[in-house]
């Protein structure tokens, strides 16, 4: 279960003056975050333990309006003694802009009872440096209130402390492999062991369910249905036996985007054996990490650097079998390609899609994914795509060097 870090502070009335309850603890990123605009000044406090992804994490910002700077004492903090601003309306808009494609969070800021003091919630699905856009306005009627601050975010701490649960019901209870089964799929908040019932639609679906063999030899990129009672209803028929991971990829309303999983066992025939087998190193400096096909196109990855616990730009250049670049994949579920990503050693899951596609890279093939590897060593990929109304799925290894110290 996900817990619950907290940021808080007091504030003294006489003389107004602010002060953060307690001493931050040693931490790896900044939690006190300072913007301004004219004469207001917004001071955002995160955890004194830093924020780290997969925990839900409690913020405090205090509004302030402040006198003029003291041309006498320009080293001065003239916000200490601001006077906290209430406002009529708050609301908070958290992007991660490395990864454009993320869906939003967004989460409700909840005015406390000391004048210009908001708490809010936010969980992050995995590391990286995100974007909180603050808008108010302020209740005496002054002009509209824009405040923005660059918040890094640590991985998670516990890998399998996932804040939300995927629970599933199968019909037959007992699948077999190349019998039809229905599941019935329903996504719990682990923090309130509540079922989430109000979802964001990402890349033109509610859920994206990637369900992979745990040997990392079968892959299948699905889409469940929402009911009515916020549950999910999917049939599908599993190709081989074995122990299935599934992994339901989802945005609950204004939570951004979550990823809760669990396995299935099927039985039948076992499948033929299949190894992960580490890629030979490149060859030289620039040269592909690896080559893959299909029966038509190739896709060769390059990278400057693929470490684990950092952003990573992983390119893809699709040729066709004869290396001329194919520049015409077509839009296929609100994005140009999609990218998953899943590690041999605890099955961690990535699923991104490609930074901008125009321009010279449109005509020379070339696709962007930015990535962040949560773990070192193997990781199968696949790369889906469509073009000329054919979805493409292709394959293939990469190995993640550790996090450079």
């Amino acid at each position: 279960m996900s817990k619950m870090k907290k940021a808080t502070f007091c504030l003294t009335m006489l003389g107004l003056a602010v002060t953060w309850w307690g001493t931050p603890a040693a931490h790896a990123h900044a939690t006190e975050f300072t913007a301004r605009q004219g004469d207001i000044v917004g001071d955002l406090r995160a955890p004194a333990e830093g924020v780290s992804a997969g925990d839900e994490t409690a913020f405090s910002l205090l509004v302030m309006r402040v006198p003029p700077t003291d041309p006498n004492n320009k080293g001065a903090l003239p916000f200490l003694f601001g006077a906290g601003l209430p406002c009529k309306a708050a609301s908070c808009r958290i992007t991660m802009p490395a990864m454009a494609g993320m869906p939003q969070i967004a989460p409700t800021l909840t005015p406390s009872k000391t004048a210009g003091v908001y708490n809010f919630t936010a969980t992050f699905p995995h590391g990286g440096q995100y974007r909180f856009d603050i808008a108010a306005t302020p209740a005496d009627g002054g002009k509209p209130i824009t405040l923005q601050y660059n918040v890094a975010v640590g991985d998670a701490l516990d890998p399998n402390s996932a804040p939300y649960r995927l629970v599933v019901s199968a019909k037959p209870a007992h699948p077999r492999a190349g019998q039809t089964v229905t599941m019935t799929l329903s996504v719990v908040n682990s923090q309130t062991n509540k079922q989430v019932t109000d979802f964001d639609t990402v890349h033109e679906k509610k859920m994206h369910f990637i369900l992979v063999r745990d040997d990392l030899g079968d892959f299948s990129h699905e889409h469940p249905v929402l009911q009515s009672d916020g549950m999910f209803m999917h049939t599908t028929t599993f190709p081989t036996s074995g122990t299935w991971l599934l992994y339901a990829d989802m945005a609950p309303h204004n939570a951004g985007a979550q990823v809760a999983s669990t396995s299935i066992d099927v039985s039948g025939p076992a499948p033929t054996t299949f190894m992960l087998i580490a890629p030979p190193p490149p060859v030289s400096k620039g040269a592909p990490l690896a080559t893959v096909r299909d029966t038509e196109i190739q896709a060769s990855l390059s990278a400057p650097i693929l470490a684990a616990r950092q952003d990573a730009s992983l390119f893809v250049t699709l040729t066709d079998l004869q290396g001329n670049p194919i520049p015409d994949i077509e839009p296929w579920l609100g994005a140009p390609a999609h990218m998953v990503l899943i590690s041999q050693r605890n099955h961690a899951f990535v699923h991104s899609h490609p930074a901008d596609w125009a321009g010279d890279d449109k005509a020379h093939g070339r696709l962007r994914f930015v990535l962040r590897l949560p773990e070192t060593g193997l990781y199968r990929g696949w790369l889906q795509f469509q073009r000329a109304g054919i979805v493409h799925t292709i394959p293939f290894t990469v190995s993640v060097a550790p996090h450079p110290i």
